[in-house]
């Protein structure tokens, strides 16, 4: 459970003891109202695990093909090995058709 998750969970109990409205909750939580209710209502149906996020351990929907950064990095490490990431990206999309950020390059 994050930093975030827990924070939540402690405030979720001080709403069950009252201590907290909702709108008090999504104030310290810096969230609406409305996405209060809707973090109370997962937490009162599933418990802790409510509050944890559903994204965790998922792949990223702008995630590109392994297969098409491979080719690109196999490019530049053969055609454009002594080019920046910045200048390698832009010669990729004007030669080659491949369109790939410069922080794709960085990384890989």
């Amino acid at each position: 459970m994050s930093i975030k998750e827990a924070e939540r969970l402690s405030v979720m109990r001080q709403v069950d003891k009252k201590i907290l409205t909702l709108f008090e909750a999504g104030k310290e939580l810096e969230l609406s109202l409305r996405q209060t209710k809707r973090v109370r209502k997962r937490y009162l149906e599933q418990g802790e695990q409510g509050l944890i996020s559903l994204k965790r351990g998922k792949e990223s929907n702008r995630k590109i093909c392994q297969e098409f950064r491979d080719k690109a990095i196999r490019l530049i490490k053969t055609k454009y090995s002594d080019f920046g990431p910045t200048l390698a990206s832009e010669k990729l999309a004007s030669l080659n058709g491949m369109k790939v950020s410069a922080e794709t390059l960085k990384n890989g």
